[in-house]
């Protein structure tokens, strides 16, 4: 769950949308994230073992969103827009995407529509609605392997339902706190691009190797918390023996 939250953080920072919009999109994941867990335990928890396959692609996908962790760090005026995949969203859906900013600098106010319609008549998908898009696709895949993972040790489908459902409602406030320690620590990225990589590898060999589930945990926080002390040590440097200032938030 640690690395999926991570993921999903991750993607709508890279977008620099209002966190009024922002908010929205987590609202709409939350009520997702509830109908697709009943769907998983309720109804397909016997047929779930058949999405297996789906691993090597979440392996591969979590391999990509580590270096585009790695990548965004080093460059400070990152832009999803321009990585491989929003380009060939792009070329797909040509001037049906509306990549107009969110929020009118003049008036505050701020566009939460997901869906609007252009001169020609068309439907288009706004850049919120693409965010939404992003992160309903990337929650589905990253589930799969949680899911399975929980009816093996948990063998209760109403407790797996019940413990994902209360994990959902806790998405909209997690999202400003996990914010609010990256830019505090900035060797942090680093730190979940290991996980990344890490997590991907478990998913691409799960049938060679199996590393137990505390262990992993174990290894992803000791590597979290290694992340925060280099750039607690860092900042200490730069400031010339004193801690230098977090960013503004």
């Amino acid at each position: 769950m640690l690395d999926n939250v991570l993921v999903l953080q991750m993607i709508s920072s890279k977008f620099r949308l209002p966190w009024e919009t922002t908010y929205m999109a987590l609202v709409v994941l939350v009520l997702f994230q509830l109908l697709r867990s009943m769907i998983f335990y309720l109804v397909l928890a016997s047929n779930l073992k058949s999405l297996e396959w789906l691993q090597y692609l979440l392996g591969v996908s979590l391999l990509y969103a580590a270096y585009q962790a790695v990548s965004g760090a080093c460059e400070e005026e990152f832009d999803i827009m321009e990585t491989q995949p929003m380009q060939l969203i792009k070329h797909c859906l040509g001037d049906r995407l509306v990549a107009l900013p969110a929020k009118d600098e003049q008036t505050g106010v701020v566009d939460l529509a997901v869906m609007r319609t252009n001169g020609k008549g068309q439907v288009c998908l706004t850049m919120g609605g693409l965010m939404l898009a992003c992160l309903l696709v990337a929650d589905f895949v990253l589930n799969i392997d949680v899911a399975l993972t929980k009816m093996e040790e948990l063998q209760d489908r109403y407790m797996c339902l019940s413990s994902s459902a209360l994990a959902a409602f806790t998405l909209p406030d997690v999202f400003p706190l996990i914010e609010g320690i990256f830019k505090r620590f900035p060797g942090l990225k680093y730190a979940v691009g290991f996980v990344f990589v890490f997590v991907g590898v478990q998913m691409l060999l799960y049938r060679v190797v199996t590393i137990p589930a505390l262990l992993g945990v174990a290894i992803m926080v000791a590597v979290l918390l290694l992340g925060i002390a280099s750039s607690v040590f860092l900042g200490w440097r730069a400031g010339g023996g004193t801690f230098a200032s977090p960013p503004p938030a």
